[in-house]
């Protein structure tokens, strides 16, 4: 019983945000303690998910048919090493690639949505346990459950390391691990190393390609840059020659206005000299 339940409680707790796991664990453990106090203390036991386990447990619940779909092209992969079918393999590391980060990216909605931390370095956990999940059939299963405790991460042709990864029960393919007889053979693994090394050399020649059309659009964009910044400066220059002709403009108006109010007075005064003479002549 204490298996079973332990992983019913699991499966209601790891579903819970990171911030209620902790009061929720506690009162669960508080909950049963009294009819049974070894599955008390194991609920006790259990571990708060890491950042990037609690995303990849959010994607299995809310992305069950992504998730299964991402699998069965890891275990795809798995057969077509398996036969050394380069064709098929490198199909398919493409659809690795593209199914990997759509569910990193839908990881780090859900995170923000439900105010987990979904930082370019959970985000990279994260990428990583679905890359263990899609190498191995067992870290598939552990990320099946949705109760990680920690990211994944694969080691070579290793199988992948499931201590203290998951809460409550997991089925495992090989439970002690694979055994040296089941491994690949070593021809087997230098042609799969072979394969693993020509989809790095492609993605490496799609990375400098994309590099060097990035290179090109910003040598564009500088031009650019450098045109608007120059006519940007022949317009200041235009405009500053503008003020300083229109500051002229003004003081000459301002000297004028002066001129011509001394003009007035004159003219006024030497018409009063004149109606004065004027009248004087007329006595």
């Amino acid at each position: 019983m204490g298996t079973d339940a332990l992983t019913t409680v699991a499966n209601d707790l790891y579903a819970l945000p990171a911030a209620d796991f902790t009061a929720a664990r506690n009162a669960r453990a508080k909950e049963v303690a009294a009819t049974n106090r070894d599955l008390a203390q194991r609920i006790t036991a259990l571990r708060k998910p890491t950042p990037a386990a609690w995303i990849a447990n959010a994607l299995v619940r809310e992305l069950a048919p992504d998730i299964e779909a991402a699998l069965a092209v890891g275990e795809s992969m798995r057969l077509a090493t398996d036969g050394l079918d380069s064709a098929a393999l490198s199909t398919l590391s493409k659809q690795r690639r593209e199914l990997i980060s759509a569910l990193v990216r839908q990881g780090s909605v859900i995170a923000k949505a439900a105010g987990q931390s979904a930082t370019p370095a959970v985000l990279d956990e994260v990428t990583q346990t679905l890359q263990a999940a899609l190498t191995d059939a067992d870290a598939a299963n552990a990320l099946r459950t949705g109760r990680l405790l920690r990211p994944l991460a694969t080691v070579g042709f290793e199988p992948v390391d499931l201590t203290e990864a998951v809460a409550g029960e997991v089925f495992l393919v090989n439970p002690g691990g694979t055994p040296p007889s089941a491994r690949p053979e070593p021809a087997a693994r230098q042609r799969a190393l072979e394969l693993a090394a020509q989809e790095a050399d492609l993605e490496a020649t799609a990375a400098a390609a994309r590099l060097v059309q990035f290179e090109s659009r910003g040598t564009e964009l500088e031009r650019e840059r450098d045109a608007l910044e120059d006519a940007l400066a022949e317009v200041e220059a235009r405009a500053r020659a503008t003020r300083d002709e229109l500051e002229r403009v003004r003081r000459d108006i301002r000297s004028l206005d002066a001129e011509r109010s001394a003009a007035r007075r004159a003219a006024d005064s030497a018409l009063r000299a004149a109606d004065l003479a004027r009248e004087k002549a007329g006595k």
